[in-house]
């Protein structure tokens, strides 16, 4: 119970420190200074040119994406039977199908 009384004490030490204690004084200026900063200052953020050319690359990549996968979508591929079976033939069709779509 003892230790209960002197952590109460304590509290109340820490808490009735502040007693007695004004604000400061605020700077008659301080308002005028702020909105001078807010009128004057520009922004800090993404013109609409920069997000303009972000959207721009992102859908080329996006073109670029779809393209290619359309083309690689008709290729033929070697069936698994084939690759176990002789690697080699497999490398030979596959040669041989790049030099058939080559430019």
């Amino acid at each position: 119970m003892n230790n209960k009384t002197k952590q109460e004490q304590w509290i109340d030490e820490v808490m009735g420190s502040l007693d007695g204690l004004q604000r400061p004084p605020a700077d008659p200026g301080l308002h005028g200074k702020v909105m001078d900063k807010l009128r004057n200052s520009t922004s800090e953020g993404y013109s609409s040119r920069t997000f303009v050319r972000i959207a721009a690359v992102a859908v080329l990549l996006l073109v670029i994406n779809i393209v290619s996968a359309v083309h690689f979508a008709g290729r033929p591929t070697a069936s698994k039977t084939n690759t176990m079976s002789n690697p080699t033939q497999v490398i030979n069709d596959e040669l041989s199908t790049l030099s058939e779509n080559s430019f």
